[in-house]
């Protein structure tokens, strides 16, 4: 639930990260594959579940990256 705010794009971040830990999902989301439960095929949503917390994290996948996604997913 913490907010960070940076000084650099998305884009930016994402070149900097390891492709095999973060995807890029949605214009405004990179996820730690890591964390993720499953992925709504239906609601097009990931699920992640973060172990103190009650209730799960819903992170919106965007027609761009759903199939890249989906292939995960397999």
């Amino acid at each position: 639930k913490t907010k960070h705010i940076l000084s650099r794009t998305l884009g930016d971040l994402e070149k900097k990260l390891p492709q095999q830990l973060f995807q890029r999902v949605h214009r405004s989301y990179i996820v730690n594959m890591n964390y993720v439960s499953y992925f709504e095929k239906d609601k097009n949503l990931l699920v992640i579940n973060q172990s103190n917390e009650t209730e799960a994290v819903k992170i919106p996948v965007s027609t761009k990256y759903k199939d890249a996604i989906r292939q995960l997913f397999l």
